[in-house]
């Protein structure tokens, strides 16, 4: 790997955007060889951008795996119980408002994870 790193000071733009693509689906490794290859050739601007866009994209990430379990952990049920009681009051039959009430729940979370 060490011969590698080396070599990316002296890369052609193919050769970065081959190392940009690696980077979306290993994110510390390509970090690693671009750190290196700024520690070879410090006054590379391009690599400098790299290194930041790998930050980005490492945080967008980050962001988006927080939100999706932000989604995923919703219970609309706990939040709706005094609304339970309302249509218990409101409609005698007992399996009249549970079927209304759950399907007002499912619909609900739906909306916040989609």
């Amino acid at each position: 790997m060490a011969s590698i790193l080396v070599c990316t000071t002296r890369l052609s733009p193919i050769s970065y955007r081959r190392l940009e693509y690696v980077s979306y689906h290993t994110f510390k490794q390509a970090l690693a060889a671009f750190e290196m290859a700024l520690q070879h050739n410090p006054k590379n601007t391009e690599v400098s951008r790299k290194i930041k866009r790998l930050g980005q994209l490492q945080k967008d990430k980050q962001r988006a795996q927080e939100l999706e379990t932000l989604r995923s952990n919703v219970d609309m049920a706990k939040h709706l119980e005094s609304f339970k009681s309302e249509m218990s009051d409101t409609y005698g039959t007992e399996d009249c408002w549970k079927e209304m009430f759950s399907f007002i729940v499912e619909t609900m979370e739906t909306a916040v994870k989609s």
